[in-house]
């Protein structure tokens, strides 16, 4: 009987344990309440891209490089001159230009390897 009643008494306090921890859920759940604000799950929309000249930018990026390279061949550092030189013809050859802007990209570039 004693052992019968311990297992009655040790079930009352699990049993009180657990509606004490459903209560805690219940009421931590309830407080909790929903964010103010939803979250969004898309990214916001890239701002509009202005539209640029880009062969402009790149003539005159070019057209740095080979003044540069006019200057150090007219002081005769012939090194650096060459350097600047290739510099201001690898600004064209690694540009990335739509299919519209490759004739200007082009006509740009043999002016500058005829200059050079």
């Amino acid at each position: 009987m004693i052992c019968s009643g311990e297992l009655r008494l040790g079930s009352r306090n699990v049993a009180g344990r657990l509606a004490l921890l459903l209560i805690t859920l219940v009421w931590l759940s309830a407080c909790a309440g929903s964010p103010s604000q939803p979250v969004s799950t898309l990214p916001s929309p890239p701002a509009p891209a202005e539209p640029t000249n880009k062969i402009a930018d790149l003539h005159s990026k070019a057209e740095s490089y080979f003044l540069q390279g006019e200057e150090a061949y007219r002081r005769s550092e012939y090194g650096t001159a060459d350097d600047r030189f290739q510099r201001a013809l690898d600004v064209y050859l690694d540009a990335n230009v739509t299919p519209n802007d490759r004739d200007a990209l082009h006509a740009a570039l043999i002016d500058l390897f005829n200059r050079i």
